[in-house]
This record gives C-alpha cells, sequence and structure tokens, in this order.
C-alpha cells in the first residue's frame, strides 16, 4: 500500500466548495480545487480533472477518488 502526504484546505459558501489541494509527489493531483457538497457526498475538481465524490462525516473525509487511489482526510485543528 502506498501513501502520500495530503493537505487539503477549504472554504465553504452554502454548497459551494473552493480551496487548495497539495498531494506530495503529485503535482498533478494538486492545485486549486472547487466542489460542491450535497448532504454527505462533496464532489472536487481540479481545473484539470475531476476527482470523484468522497464521503463526508464529521472530521473524517474518505473514499475512492481518482484512479482507484482510496483516500482518508482526517480534519485537524
Amino acid at each position: 500500500m502506498r501513501s502520500a502526504p495530503v493537505t487539503l484546505t477549504m472554504q465553504q459558501n452554502g454548497a459551494a466548495v473552493t480551496g487548495n489541494l497539495s498531494v506530495g509527489g503529485r503535482p498533478d493531483l494538486s492545485g486549486a480545487v472547487t466542489g460542491t457538497l450535497r448532504g454527505d457526498l462533496l464532489r472536487l475538481s481540479l481545473p484539470t480533472t475531476t476527482l470523484g465524490e468522497l464521503l463526508v462525516k464529521q472530521d473524517t473525509i474518505a473514499g475512492v477518488p481518482v484512479a482507484g487511489l482510496p483516500v482518508t482526510l482526517q480534519r485537524t485543528k
């Protein structure tokens, strides 16, 4: 199993989400993100690709976005 450091910083305005994604070693999966939140599903996109839908539960975002690479992100304060 491979792992990489991931940082996702987001701001939410209603259902719209904007922010920045940084994936260690993957500049093709890093950059400005936009998305929508509908219920507990977060759909994120980079300017060049759709990352997919992720499940949001309290302080955790998880799913299998691009290329079948599973991701689990934990909110830090």
